[in-house]
């Protein structure tokens, strides 16, 4: 029999090590279960007969936010647009290299991955069609999820809403690109297909495959929230049919976590946060109610309020995990330094504090109905 070789080795990675740091430490009173809360026959049954068109609610909010920002916006729109037809042709490119089957490639994605490309973490797991929105279905075509982030900057997310903050991201967004490009290359040298995902607009919902990857959990924002940023973290993904390893999902605590602060659930401007978790297409979780969402998004650049007002986000994962280990509070918590933002045009906002809007003043989208990457 052929032994396979392989170069996964022992060690983990350096963001594997610190994620299994964090979990270790997780106070019982914060245990729940690892990855997300859900129910598979669910979600199975909302996919087949309410299939997610969020790849088409994506285009057409971007479209708006673009003409609201045409300026500031334009060479974001069209880089996107120009790396959105490479992906999709990148499915049909050969490799270039020679396939070895018995070497285990994962730790040698990974370690490009993070080395070569420079994201923060790259994570492995098998793709769900459910996942998938359906104007996309039959664009994503490998089994296999390579599913990455980058960090946002710290400083340009205390600064949300503002062009400042919103233009940062963007400038993230388009350089994620080329790495995403640059990773699929090194696939297909070693002799496997590879089809980077569209950073710009989305595919699918990153979200789940992340969680699935071990980097973090769902945080009451709608964003996965990791020991190494936060929920400053933006997600893209590579999908080939590279025999990989799938990671596994941790409990480090955010669910519970998240019961005990909901700072974002009661900053959100648009009031656009449940206060507890509710079943949705077979997840328990806070839902994001993008009617309310994503008007405020578009009028108040970028909004971004509830990234902002995230303790774990500004003060760190360890910080917000110390102190509720002395104190059974959540740091920041009721303060002014962590609460108070300020929307363009209405106002500064402190701890109790929300904008009223007049009607008429915060722009309604024209699709039927919301579909965003939040809404699984």
């Amino acid at each position: 029999m052929t032994q396979r070789k392989s170069d996964r080795g022992t060690a983990k990675s350096g963001w594997q090590q610190r994620v299994a740091e964090a979990e270790a430490a997780v106070p019982d009173e914060l245990r729940s279960q690892p990855g997300i809360e859900t129910n598979l026959a669910d979600e199975q049954f909302y996919n087949r007969e309410y299939p997610p068109n969020g790849g088409v609610a994506d285009l057409e909010d971007e479209y708006t936010l673009f003409l609201r920002y045409e300026k500031e916006l334009k060479r974001f729109a069209a880089t996107g647009a120009r790396f959105a037809k490479d992906f999709e042709r990148s499915a049909e490119e050969p490799p270039t290299g020679e396939r070895d089957s018995d070497r285990d490639v994962t730790e040698a994605i990974r370690a490009y991955a993070l080395d070569e490309c420079g994201f923060l973490m790259a994570g492995f797991a098998e793709m769900q069609r459910r996942y998938v929105f359906q104007h996309f279905r039959n664009w994503v075509k490998f089994p296999n999820v390579v599913i990455l982030a980058a960090e946002i900057d710290h400083a340009a997310v205390q600064q949300y809403p503002s062009m400042n903050a919103l233009q940062s991201e963007l400038e993230l967004l388009e350089g994620m690109l080329p790495m995403i490009q640059k990773l699929g290359e090194y696939v297909r040298s070693l002799g496997y297909h590879a089809q980077g995902l569209d950073a710009t607009s989305g595919q699918l919902y990153y979200q789940p495959f992340a969680v699935q990857a071990g980097m973090g959990q769902m945080g009451a924002n709608g964003q996965v929230l990791s020991p190494l940023a936060g929920s400053r973290m933006m997600l893209g993904a590579l999908t080939t049919d590279a025999p990989v390893h799938f990671d596994q999902p941790v409990d480090i605590g955010v669910p519970k976590l998240c019961d005990k602060c909901q700072v974002c659930v009661q900053r959100c401007p648009g009031r656009a946060l449940t206060k507890e978790k509710v079943a949705w297409r077979g997840v328990r979780k806070f839902k994001t109610l993008t009617n309310r969402c994503y008007p405020v998004f578009l009028q108040y650049e970028g909004c971004s309020v509830c990234m902002k007002v995230c303790p774990v986000q500004k003060y760190g994962y360890d910080a917000v995990m110390d102190h509720f280990k002395r104190t059974g509070e959540v740091l920041g918590k009721g303060s002014k330094e962590l609460e108070t933002y300020t929307l363009p045009s209405k106002g500064q906002y402190g701890p109790g504090k929300l904008p009223v809007f007049e009607e008429g003043e915060v722009i309604l989208r024209t699709l039927p109905t919301f579909s965003y990457r939040g809404d699984h």
